[in-house]
């Protein structure tokens, strides 16, 4: 019993350490405040899943096909993103021919994209609330803009 107990509390400092060591791998990757590019997500806690780091490189054209085209993002949207590649049958599996490649290449480049033009248009009507409340509020930000240009 007692050496059952000894090896759940050397598991769990185990698992304590590979959390700290990813996180320290992550910092002087990304960045202290790194955050997802597609949905601007940066609480760490909210977005680490089974232990998988906070920001993931998404291979944008598929691992097998460009291993440099690669865009940081957050746990949850590299899950969304493959979800939608499989859900597309979008191949990520080195191609037999460059016809083949160039296709898959482009059909994940598409999928990418959509979900980027809507986080796009997402942050840009978070953009125009926030000028109605600062707007609405009296708040002269305007010239606080134009004076730090």
């Amino acid at each position: 019993m007692r050496d059952l107990k000894n090896a759940e509390l050397r598991a769990k400092r185990r698992e304590r350490l590979n959390r700290e060591t990813r996180e320290i791998i992550e910092s002087a990757r990304f960045g202290e405040d790194a955050s997802c590019w597609l949905c601007s997500e940066s609480d760490r806690a909210a977005l680490e899943w089974l232990g998988q780091p906070f920001v993931q490189e998404h291979h944008v054209a598929g691992k097998h096909h460009d291993r440099k085209l690669k865009w940081p993002v957050c746990a949850n949207c590299h899950r969304r993103l493959h979800a939608l590649l499989r859900d597309r049958d979008v191949p990520l599996r080195r191609q037999q021919s460059i016809i083949e490649t160039v296709t898959a290449v482009l059909e994940a480049l598409a999928v990418f994209f959509e979900v980027f033009v809507q986080s796009l248009r997402k942050f840009a009507i978070q953009m125009r609330e926030a000028i109605r409340l600062f707007d609405a509020a009296g708040i002269d930000w305007r010239s606080i803009v134009r004076g730090a240009a």
